[in-house]
């Protein structure tokens, strides 16, 4: 019915977002993304999903 529909919808939008999310950082030298937040916010007829979180690199033990 019409809740499953959104609720996939909106499921897809969190996926989608995290993964844009992850691109940005890899593509800025990340490793990682820690902290990682998603938020909704509606819009009218739409919700807004974000994710938010920081980028981090990841170095060996010894490297000083």
């Amino acid at each position: 019915g019409g809740r499953r529909t959104v609720e996939q919808r909106v499921h897809r939008d969190r996926v989608a977002a995290h993964q844009a999310m992850v691109e940005a950082a890899v593509a800025r030298g990340a490793h990682a993304v820690v902290g990682v937040t998603v938020g909704y916010t509606p819009l009218g007829d739409v919700v807004l999903v974000t994710a938010t979180g920081t980028a981090v690199t990841l170095r060996p033990p010894n490297d000083r």
